[in-house]
């Protein structure tokens, strides 16, 4: 079967959507989430908004209650969406994206990154399949930062982007070589391990869920550095969550000592951006 099947697209919904939903709703009722920075959330946001910053969402999502409706939201859409998607795999069924994010709720007009869904698990039992579905985020992850690392004229971000691509093929190895130990198979020097259930197509597509990547470099290369950077925080917190739930899941000790190693090397990649993008706002 293949992984395209673990993907599932969260809801996005307009400003006046949202306003309709919550209207002569009590606060209680509802929650709505801003995960962007503190300094953006000072700035200005929608009143009774709770904010969890996307990077502290996964071990922050208890905080929640997954009774309520919750609609997330960020500047534009990209990290709302991330966030959208965690609260589903983690069993929040009423879970939304305000599209275009709080600058759309300001009735400013703003172009967010290609709609999608993004990486979503359902059912996913077998080791090998997560491995799978965890190398094509990271080949994804890498293709973005190397198209990235070409076109950007900041320095600091064009370092950030040439380590991390680097960083993601290790990552891809590490994984690779788990998937053959677990399998019992080896490596084979002409058809990649992951061909093998996914086409060349269907890879690029698992990059952003369903998106080209040819789409999301297309709308990156018209955006500031701020804009790229709340996406590729996007990017790695969907990693970080990945690694995060899987972390202990398995009774092999190698597979949670990988999966503890890679969860904590996506935390450093968020905090990376993080701070250039608390440089930058």
């Amino acid at each position: 079967m293949s992984l395209i099947n673990y993907f599932k697209p969260v809801v996005t919904i307009t400003p006046d959507e949202v306003r309709e939903m919550i209207k002569g709703k009590k606060p209680e009722e509802f929650c709505l989430l801003d995960v962007r920075q503190p300094k953006e959330y000072e700035r200005g946001h929608i009143p009774g908004s709770v904010l969890i910053p996307l990077a502290q969402l996964p071990e922050r999502i208890g905080e929640l209650d997954p009774r309520k409706p919750i609609i997330a939201y960020c500047a534009i859409g990209g990290r709302s969406r991330a966030a959208a998607s965690i609260l589903q795999d983690g069993g929040f069924e009423a879970a939304y994206n305000l599209k275009g994010g709080f600058n759309a709720w300001n009735g400013l007009a703003v172009e967010g990154p290609p709609e999608t869904g993004m990486a979503y698990f359902e059912k996913v039992d077998k080791a090998e399949d997560v491995l799978l579905l965890a190398w094509a985020l990271e080949e994804g992850t890498r293709r973005f930062y190397e198209a990235m690392a070409d076109h950007t004229e900041d320095e600091n971000a064009k370092k950030i982007y040439v380590g991390l691509k680097e960083v993601e093929k290790n990552h891809q190895k590490v994984i690779t070589n788990l998937y053959y130990e677990i399998t019992g198979t080896t490596a084979d020097a002409v058809t990649p391990f992951y061909s093998k259930y996914l086409s060349e197509d269907e890879m690029e597509q698992l990059m952003e869920g369903q998106m080209k990547l040819n789409d999301v470099l297309a709308w990156a290369r018209k955006q500031d550095l701020k804009r790229v950077l709340e996406f590729a925080i996007a990017l790695e917190a969907k990693l970080y969550d990945l690694y995060f739930r899987m972390k202990g899941k398995y009774k092999e000790l190698a597979m949670n000592k990988v999966y503890s190693t890679l969860e904590a090397e996506e935390k450093q990649h968020i905090d990376l951006f993080t701070d250039l993008l608390e440089k930058k706002l």
